[in-house]
């Protein structure tokens, strides 16, 4: 685990390779929703949880065996919820920094469906405070999590490509 600016983890090739193509697929064939504030502009879809196309990987991120991970890694107690959601960035999207507080939420995750490059934009930026410490570069089957906490500040850079940054999404809970 990195420790700085808060905790932290990268797990490259995550999934076996065409298991990772494949939710691709299933994630691009998702209906998204615009979602533009001053704060961010992107695309999200609603809730996974209960779609047929993603019990795999659902199964996966709620299995034991991978929970007493992140319960060891972390030192988090979770309680096997967890919410799930794809987003879309595309050219000039972005999303300011922000902590994701609310209750229950114990750790962030993302799952990197897509591949970009450090002159495409979309990076993941982690804060110390107002400034950028860590720039993670979207690559495909690319698993990072982190702990949520009010030093957990974190965004996405603006896309500046006519690539798609495709990403799974959400929280694990704990009581």
């Amino acid at each position: 685990m990195i420790q700085k600016p808060f905790l932290h983890q990268v797990i490259t090739n995550f999934l076996p390779a065409e298991k990772a193509r494949s939710l691709l697929k299933k994630v691009q064939k998702q209906q998204f929703h615009r979602k533009k504030s001053d704060l961010f502009q992107f695309s999200q879809t609603s809730d996974l949880l209960h779609e047929e196309d993603f019990k795999g990987i659902i199964s996966h991120l709620t299995s034991k065996t991978f929970i007493t991970y992140l319960e060891k890694s972390t030192g988090i107690e979770l309680n096997g919820k967890i919410d799930l959601f794809a987003s879309l960035y595309q050219d000039t999207d972005f999303l300011l920094p922000h902590d994701d507080q609310l209750p229950g939420r114990k750790i962030a995750f993302m799952l990197y469906v897509s591949d970009l490059t450090n002159n495409d934009g979309g990076a993941f930026l982690l804060f110390d405070k107002e400034k950028v410490v860590t720039r993670i570069i979207p690559r495909f089957n690319t698993f990072v999590f982190f702990e949520v906490s009010p030093k957990s500040l974190h965004g996405v850079e603006e896309v500046v490509t006519k690539k798609k940054r495709y990403t799974l999404s959400g929280w694990f809970y704990g009581d």
